[in-house]
């Protein structure tokens, strides 16, 4: 699980740098954008989509080739496989909502825009669905794992 928290972190840098910025960096000229004959949401819909295929194009291989270097059973290749499809899910909607939230037309520079107000704040939420999320499924299969009271009996071998 550490495995699989260190790519979500990964994944949260890149989406706080890269994916957050965007809407901001439209700049002065996003009034061209309101000039266009598509709703505002599909714009913003459009960069979601465009960046979560980016975030599963990083986040995917690279879980796949640390689940391959630390030699992980193949459920628990699944089951990391399966988490960070749904981390890059959760971390490129929070950037790219609280960037639709937050933004600031007024900076050009994306590393200024992802130091500021929103860009904490993502950093900071991040964090902690990051924490949530992996420790709620990790706590998850201990618990269905382990003989006993906690969860059914499993044959080790």
């Amino acid at each position: 699980f550490f495995n699989i928290a260190a790519t979500c972190f990964i994944l949260s840098i890149l989406t706080t740098r890269f994916v957050y910025p965007m809407l901001s960096l439209e700049g002065r000229g996003f009034w061209t954008v309101g000039l266009a004959p598509v709703p505002r949401t599909r714009v913003v819909w459009q960069k979601y989509v465009l960046c979560l295929l980016l975030c599963l194009l990083v986040s995917i291989p690279l879980i796949i080739l640390s689940n391959e270097v630390l030699q992980v059973d193949a459920s628990y290749r699944g089951i990391s496989i399966g988490v960070m499809v749904i981390m890059s899910l959760g971390l490129t909607s929070l950037s790219i909502g609280i960037g639709a939230l937050v933004p600031d037309f007024k900076e050009d520079n994306p590393a200024r825009i992802a130091n500021g107000l929103g860009g904490t704040l993502n950093v900071l939420l991040s964090l902690a669905y990051i924490a949530v999320s992996v420790g709620s499924i990790g706590f998850l299969v201990v618990v269905l794992q382990t003989p006993g009271e906690l969860g059914p009996r499993m044959e080790r071998w």
